[in-house]
């Protein structure tokens, strides 16, 4: 087996070797240099090999990396790329800087997630990744049809590779990562999925797949004011405890082929696209999603096959490609994966005047699952409404009902029904007196469980969950007593959106419930590493930088 391993790994290594000289260049020989916070770093290719120099004269990438963590619970990376070069190199470079950056967060963010997973991978899950990687590159290298699309997902390729090569030119040797780990943090979201298309659990101890499923459920609410005045976008990203080791990406690409160059969203070391996912990009669009789950596995063996193309590469495409909610749900919809499969909100701010309705086509909702997307313009509803809330349940009934989302109701009454799930009825009954930013704030970080009739008792059941909270004997099979909830709060506006301007909160919600802290109560969780103690963090203004 340690041969056949070692054999698909290799094999690996040269799919994504995209044949430019900027793609696997002999790395220079590894170091530590002392990247200083807050200095501005460049990615620089001298005689063949990339170096990471003091400034950003003649880069093709140049980054600050600031340390906020203990002031906000941030790190922050801006990070431009130079017009002056090929795409490819400029997304070489981005990816080769930003793990030369970052690379101790990528590692503690390593040993934090998967160092509670039993990290075998099988040889079946192995050759489902080789097999669709190398099907991603032959498109890329010779497509067929749409020769744009793949030219994003080829520069998409090259920065993975150029984050990998950084990580491994600049990590101690106790810290090394293999490719096949690298794609693990890569496929984060997706590795369950894919699991269910091979019909096997191959990669993850099955005691940790209650907290997988539980993972991705988020909560988003666009909302416009009464007097039409304002129009908030918001997101809180709900994971395990285990991954509030945040980073905030500010990206300024120079690359000639795409139509969107700036983007600013929420992440974690060491992965490329958000994951969470919050997005705002210079075409002054708001990308987000909300998770839901397929109970209907006969999808997954139908429809999720290795010529489909893996959520973490189209997310990024469409963002690139795409200057509005239409242009957006169609470029995202090719090749779907069915794998980390959600609702998106796509808020396009250029169609939103002040003082009057929405034009069409300010917000489209795409539902995707393995095999089939819905995505249509829902700006009446806004209209109509006053909101857009979204948490965990598809909207449109055709996706509802081939998920197998009927039989969970049949069994679990409301907790799965779209209109009558708490946090469908919390929304409704408050979001209407949502006004200005400061309500946003309130709403999004709203958790009463102990008092909301709403909630039921369960501090899982709030617009910011708070599962930490919930007594460990409670018998409540799907909120169980766990590190788990809403680790953040983003919200934008017409009024900030387009300079890519949020507001922002790193970690679970306080306003009406204790600080959350790493104390002996949560012994279980050693592994976790790089993350703040305590998280009593306030909002922060977050803005791209310059480098």
């Amino acid at each position: 087996m340690k041969s056949v391993v070692s054999t698909l790994i290799s094999t690996l290594l040269l799919l994504l070797c995209l044949g430019s000289t900027t793609a696997r260049l002999v790395p220079q020989q590894a170091y530590q240099p002392p990247f200083e916070d807050g200095t501005p770093y460049s990615a620089v290719l001298k005689q063949s090999q990339w170096t990471i120099q003091e400034g950003c004269e003649q880069g093709i990438a140049c980054a600050v990396l600031t340390n906020s963590q203990e002031q906000t619970g941030w790190y922050i990376l801006d990070l431009t790329t130079n017009s002056s070069y090929t795409d490819e190199e400029q997304a070489y470079a981005a990816g080769y800087l930003e793990a030369a950056l970052t690379q101790p967060l990528i590692w503690h963010s390593w040993v934090s997630q998967f160092n509670g997973y039993s990290v075998n991978m099988s040889e079946n899950f192995l050759n489902f990744i080789l097999t669709n990687f190398k099907w991603i590159k032959t498109q890329a290298e010779d497509p067929s049809s749409n020769p744009s699309y793949w030219e994003q997902v080829k520069l998409v390729l090259y920065q993975f590779d150029g984050l990998y090569q950084g990580y491994s030119d600049f990590a101690p040797s106790e810290q090394n990562l293999t490719i096949e780990y690298f794609l693990l943090l890569a496929l984060k979201y997706e590795i369950w999925d894919i699991e269910n298309a091979i019909g096997q659990n191959s990669t993850t101890s099955l005691s940790m797949k209650k907290q997988y499923d539980e993972a991705y459920h988020c909560s988003v609410l666009i909302r416009l004011s009464d007097d039409k005045q304002n129009l908030f976008a918001s997101h809180d990203t709900w994971s395990p405890f285990n991954n509030m080791l945040r980073i905030y990406k500010h990206f300024t690409l120079g690359f000639s082929s795409i139509a969107v160059s700036g983007h600013s969203f929420s992440s974690q070391p060491g992965q490329l696209p958000s994951g969470d996912d919050f997005y705002v990009n210079s075409a002054n669009l708001v990308i987000m999603e909300t998770t839901n789950s397929i109970f209907n596995k006969s999808l997954y063996t139908t429809y999720t096959t290795t010529e489909t193309v893996p959520y973490f590469i189209r997310i990024m495409v469409a963002n690139r490609m795409a200057t509005d909610g239409q242009t957006w749900s169609n470029i995202f919809s090719l090749y779907n994966s069915g794998t980390y499969n959600n609702q998106w909100q796509v808020v396009d701010f250029k169609q939103f005047q002040p003082g009057s309705n929405p034009s069409p086509n300010t917000l489209w909702i795409l539902e995707q699952i393995p095999g089939f997307i819905v995505a249509e313009d829902q700006t009446d509803y806004l209209i109509t409404n006053g909101f857009w809330p979204s948490y965990n349940i598809p909207y449109y009934e055709f996706i509802w009902n081939i998920s197998g989302y009927p039989a969970q109701y049949a069994e679990y009454g409301n907790q799965y029904s779209w209109s009558q799930c708490a946090r469908a009825q919390i929304f409704r009954r408050d979001a209407p007196n949502v006004e200005t930013f400061n309500d946003m704030k309130v709403i999004m970080r709203y958790n009463e469980w102990q008092t909301d009739p709403l909630s039921l008792q369960d501090a899982c059941k709030g617009i910011s969950a708070r599962c930490d909270l919930n007594p460990p004997w409670a018998n409540n099979t799907l909120n169980s007593y766990s590190a788990f909830g809403a680790i953040d709060s983003k919200i934008t506006s017409n009024l900030m959106s387009s300079g890519r301007v949020v507001e922002a909160v790193c970690g679970p919600t306080w306003d009406s419930q204790p600080v959350f802290a790493w104390t002996n109560q949560w012994s279980s969780s050693n592994h976790v590493v790089g993350m703040p103690m305590v998280f009593d963090f306030d909002f922060t203004t977050l803005v791209p930088q310059q480098p």
